[in-house]
């Protein structure tokens, strides 16, 4: 979504249909920088699941990797997962659950200051 409007994010079309988590969804093929991605997308837009190829990250060893979105929850207007698995070649890889978001959360220009150079 952050690349909609870049001239190297290409829609390649229809690749199929898929059942994610017993829904049903279609296979969208798409490709940014030169990687595919393979997006499994619900009837109502929700992405279900993204596919491609990368690597392993504990071993660094290339694979195809899954990425499942679930438990979707509308916040400030957004329907967002609160949910994400990862398999690489179809070893389970990472689970995370996410407690909350913040749409939009007031950043202090601090955080980005350059650190002081340490003293000798």
């Amino acid at each position: 979504v952050s690349h909609a409007d870049s001239p190297e994010l290409e829609v390649a079309g229809s690749a199929g249909n898929a059942e994610v988590g017993g829904e049903r969804c279609d296979v969208v093929a798409v490709s940014y920088a030169g990687k595919r991605y393979d997006l499994c997308v619900a009837e109502d837009g929700r992405v279900l699941r993204e596919s491609y190829q990368g690597k392993n990250p504990i071993t660094r060893a290339p694979g195809q990797v899954e990425v499942t979105f679930s438990d979707y929850r509308e916040v400030d207007g957004f329907m967002v997962p609160f949910g994400e698995t990862q398999t690489v070649d179809g070893q389970k890889t990472l689970s995370i659950t996410i407690e909350s978001y913040d749409v939009n959360p007031e950043v202090d220009d601090a955080s980005f200051a350059k650190p002081a150079p340490a003293s000798n």
